[in-house]
C-alpha cells in the first residue's frame, strides 16, 4: 500500500480475478484510518461486494497487509 499518490488505483499481479498480491495506490494519508477506509471502498468497487464484505485480517497499522473479501465477484 502507497499512500500520497495522485489517483487511488489498484495494481495486479497477474489475472485480477486470482490475484494474491495486490499494490493500492492512495490519495488518503494514513492517519485516522483514512488510508485502510480507502482501500477498503477500492477493494469493494472492485470485487463489486459491499465494504461491510471486506476486512483487513493482519497489517492494520502496516504497509503490508492481509484481506480477506467474502464471495468476491469479477466480470
Amino acid at each position: 500500500m502507497q499512500t500520497s499518490a495522485q489517483k487511488s488505483c489498484l495494481e495486479f499481479t497477474g489475472n485480477p480475478s486470482e490475484a494474491t498480491h495486490i499494490k493500492a495506490f492512495l490519495k488518503a494519508l494514513p492517519i485516522d484510518n483514512k488510508a485502510n477506509l480507502e482501500l477498503i471502498k477500492l477493494l469493494a468497487k472492485h470485487y463489486k461486494v459491499p465494504k461491510a464484505d471486506i476486512f483487513i485480517k493482519k497489517g492494520l497499522t502496516s504497509k503490508h497487509k492481509i484481506v480477506e473479501i467474502i464471495n468476491p465477484r469479477t466480470t
